[in-house]
């Protein structure tokens, strides 16, 4: 009987009474104890970190990253530049890797330290193969805007697409503004349509913001009114805006029945299949085709 109990319960057990004796935990002796004064920039003496690098009392990969951060706030980019590249070399998770290459793309490009097409091989061919969440999906389309932004000699496919599908996720103001950095796009309503609906955005982003950023965003938006008003006149703003903002002229909904539910604004942070981003590109083109009038855009 007790054998089949045994068998039906895992097996037969046996009970270990043997005492294993534990290390004992060395206390702090307070009389002793000599604290670690930071200085400033105490992590670009080497001599003084050298010994607690060597008793794996600190990581050197934290090292490293408080010079990366130290040197590119001061200003020294080309130093914060040689350390996340030193940085890449001991990180292998994706997250970092991202993280790194990111920062040595960004730092590249504001100083020139590599040209046009190396920026190209880094974004799409190691940025984007480390990209493993929405955010970091955003962020790719961001850095495609801003290096073509900076180096494109005319209006390029990547350039268009990376700024359709920014504008389709996130329909900010300062999105819409990027498409002024299109190079030669013909056309009588693509520039202007695209700073009009920027321009109604920067509006009800003003009219959402309190203190200071309200400030900004009431500043920026009469900045940018007077400058279209002075280039294209009141009337061809508000044919532009009909068209271009029907959808945001009037935010407020007084009856709460009319307001979507609160995870309708919610995205669900998958990474956007080839699939439907060829589906967020063709909803751009039909929900806005005002600024695709007589214009010479490339397909997207």
């Amino acid at each position: 009987m007790n054998e089949c109990f045994d068998e039906a319960f895992g097996g037969y057990w046996e009970v270990d009474d043997s005492y294993e004796e534990r290390p004992k935990v060395e206390r702090l002796d307070i009389k002793t104890f000599q604290n670690f004064k930071c200085s400033e920039s105490w992590f670009l003496d080497n001599v003084k970190i050298c010994d607690l690098l060597r008793n794996d009392d600190l990581d050197e990969r934290d090292v490293n990253y408080y010079k990366a951060s130290y040197f590119c706030y001061r200003d020294d980019k080309i130093k914060s530049y040689n350390v996340f590249k030193k940085l890449l070399e001991t990180d292998v998770s994706p997250a970092m890797k991202y993280s790194h290459l990111t920062s040595i793309f960004k730092l590249s490009l504001d100083e020139g330290i590599l040209d046009f097409n190396e920026l190209k091989d880094i974004l799409f061919n190691k940025i984007t193969n480390c990209v493993k969440s929405l955010g970091e999906q955003i962020g790719v389309w961001e850095m495609t805007a801003l290096l073509f932004g900076k180096c494109g000699i005319s209006c390029e496919k990547e350039h268009l697409r990376s700024l359709i599908l920014l504008t389709s996720i996130n329909d900010f103001s300062s999105y819409w503004l990027l498409f002024d950095q299109l190079k030669g796009v013909s056309g009588n309503n693509f520039y202007l349509g695209c700073r009009c609906r920027a321009l109604q955005l920067l509006l009800n982003e003003a009219e959402a913001s309190k203190g200071f950023l309200k400030d900004i965003k009431t500043e920026k938006y009469y900045k940018l009114r007077n400058e279209l008003v002075e280039e294209y006149g009141e009337k061809r703003i508000d044919e532009a805006s009909k068209e271009m903002c029907k959808d945001i002229l009037n935010i407020h909904t007084e009856k709460v029945e009319e307001l979507p539910p609160p995870h309708a604004c919610k995205m669900d942070g998958c990474l956007k299949t080839d699939e439907q981003i060829n589906l967020m590109i063709n909803n751009f083109i039909s929900r806005y085709p005002f600024i695709f009038i007589d214009s010479n855009l490339p397909s997207p």
